[in-house]
C-alpha cells in the first residue's frame, strides 16, 4: 500500500497479536482472537499447489510469531475456519461468534 509516497505493510508481519502492547498501554485484561492456526484453514491434502503452499507457510509463520503473545492473553478465541474462504466475511463472523460463545464462561469470569 502506498501512503505519502511510501510503501507500507500491515504490522501483522512482525507482530500479529498485540497483547503485550495492550498491556503496556494499560489494559489489565486481554481477550485475543487468532485466525492464524494453519490447522484451522485447510484439510490435509497430499497434493498442494503453490498458492496453497505459500498461504500455509504464511499462516504457519504468523501462528508461530503469535504464540508468545497468545500465551500472555487472559482468554484466547480461535475460530474453526476449515473450509471458510477469505471472501466469505459473514462466515468468518459467524464462526468467530461460535468460538466466542464456546469461551463465554471464561469471558464472563474475566470481566466480573
Amino acid at each position: 500500500m502506498e501512503y505519502q509516497e511510501r510503501s507500507i505493510v500491515d504490522g501483522c508481519l512482525s507482530s500479529p497479536i498485540l497483547v503485550k502492547e495492550l498491556r503496556n498501554r494499560g489494559a489489565q485484561k486481554v481477550i485475543a482472537v487468532t485466525l492464524y492456526d494453519p490447522a484451522q484453514h485447510e484439510e490435509y491434502s497430499p497434493s498442494i499447489n503453490l498458492p496453497k503452499f505459500l498461504n500455509q507457510s504464511v499462516m504457519l509463520a504468523l501462528n508461530n510469531l503469535s504464540q508468545p503473545e497468545l500465551a500472555s492473553a487472559d482468554v484466547v478465541i480461535s475460530p474453526d475456519l476449515k473450509g471458510c474462504k477469505p471472501s466469505e466475511a459473514s462466515e468468518y463472523i459467524n464462526r468467530g461468534y461460535i468460538a466466542a460463545m464456546a469461551k463465554k464462561t471464561e469471558i464472563l469470569r474475566l470481566i466480573r
